[in-house]
């Protein structure tokens, strides 16, 4: 009987492992592509890049060198892809406006360069999430792309594992999202 219930936990616990990993999958989609995706399905939806870089991260999950595995950096105009030959890659950041022909979906619903941070935080629903309102964002990157560095942004945090996306909110509006791991 130990074993059963033993068997039954492990089983639900592996279930709702694989429920979460494929919910976090799905949180960002871009014109249907899942955020964590393979080379090939990128490259079918959305064609050569501009540009493959190898990133020069000094740590993180995207990171060569803690890693032991070569990144790359698929670089479209407006958006970037990261990952290796063996794992998936990660929509690492996306400049809303630059794509505003394709459709950028977040929970399943359509956002956009129009979407209030009040709007998105409606979507996002029962997510665990945290705000930071502050002049610039927390972004170093993305502050330095501001053209005018005393703006309020807006930057909501949505956690995945032990990474997360930011998205950031210029003038309420939705402008950039990155992607985000620990060091």
């Amino acid at each position: 009987m130990k074993k059963g219930i033993s068997l039954l936990i492990l089983f639900m616990l592996f279930a709702t492992s694989a429920f979460l990993q494929q919910k976090d999958k799905d949180l960002i989609t871009l014109n249907g592509v899942n955020a964590f995706t393979s080379k090939t399905e990128i490259l079918q939806q959305f064609g050569g890049p501009i540009a493959i870089t190898k990133p020069d991260y000094e740590c993180g999950f995207l990171s060569s060198d803690e890693q032991g595995e070569v990144f790359y950096s698929l670089e479209y105009d407006g958006f970037k892809w990261t990952g290796t030959e063996k794992r998936d890659y990660v929509l690492e950041e996306l400049k809303i406006e630059k794509v505003d022909s394709l459709l950028i979906k977040f929970q399943s619903e359509l956002v956009s360069q129009n979407t209030s941070s009040t709007k998105f935080l409606e979507i996002a629903g029962d997510l665990e999430v945290s705000v930071d309102k502050s002049k610039g964002g927390v972004n170093a990157w993305f502050k330095s792309t501001l053209k005018n560095k005393e703006v309020e942004v807006f930057c909501i945090t949505v956690p995945l594992y032990d990474d997360a996306y930011h998205f950031y909110f210029v003038d309420d509006r939705l402008d950039f999202i990155a992607y985000w791991s620990p060091c």
